[in-house]
């Protein structure tokens, strides 16, 4: 198991029982008086549950106390676990913990209490050009809306472009094409859906788009409207 790219094997440490969850969701429903019909709001997704116990093993009760304060130490902000035999990630912060001294001289277990999201291995694919347009097929192997990266680099100077299937309405579902104006040649433009940040050749820009890019489950078909461009998208998978 590693916390943040560090073996927790530093610290004495060995996973030794993991429990993960499910995310939690949450819809805004309601029925009014006089309504024949509720109101069925949107789903709001929430964090899933993920229950660590760790065994921390030392040659005195001193040392293995110090060692669970420098294991604790990692856990102040937000973390990356990698979990043994998992082959997802997951990103989340300290709930709670609890620690029990099964062998005061010799070993100690630690109940760790995460809330987290899970994903899985970025995956990039480049665009096709045809005749009229650049397109892919991307396939999101998460099980939930997951955020993508959308890098433009212009063969050419363009007024406007468009581009399809990156955002969707959040109520119905439907496409929302982005209109990204102003388009210099070779200067590349960056739609982060996982950082946030919109920009052109590293300074921010300004995009007509609703919503951070992102694709849904299963396989999306990306379309820009000027063949001269080249995209690379990139996709994190999410896991409900």
């Amino acid at each position: 198991m590693k916390i943040n790219g560090i073996d927790i094997r530093k610290f004495g440490a060995r996973q030794h029982r993991v429990t993960v969850g499910h995310q939690s969701f949450k819809f805004s429903n309601e029925w009014l008086t006089g309504d024949v019909l509720p109101f069925m709001g949107i789903c709001t997704p929430g964090f899933k549950s993920v229950s660590i116990t760790l065994v921390i093993k030392g040659k005195t009760r001193s040392a293995i106390l110090e060692k669970r304060s420098e294991l604790l130490g990692l856990f102040t902000g937000p973390v990356t676990i990698d979990l043994d035999k998992n082959a997802h990630h997951f990103c989340g912060v300290l709930k709670s913990h609890k620690e029990t001294e099964v062998a005061k001289q010799r070993w100690h277990n630690l109940d760790l209490e995460f809330e987290c999201y899970e994903y899985g291995d970025d995956i990039s694919e480049d665009g096709t050009q045809t005749t009229s347009n650049v397109t892919l097929d991307m396939i999101n192997p998460g099980t939930a809306a997951s955020p993508c990266v959308v890098e433009i680099t212009p063969g050419i100077t363009a007024s406007e472009i468009t581009l399809t299937g990156i955002c969707r309405n959040p109520v119905t579902g439907a496409d929302m094409p982005v209109a990204i104006p102003d388009v210099t040649q070779n200067k590349k433009i960056v739609l982060d859906g996982i950082t946030g940040l919109i920009t052109e050749d590293g300074s921010l820009k300004m995009v007509d788009m609703w919503e951070l890019p992102a694709l849904k489950p299963g396989k999306t078909t990306i379309t820009c409207s000027n063949r001269l461009m080249a995209i690379t998208v990139t996709v994190r998978p999410l896991f409900v």
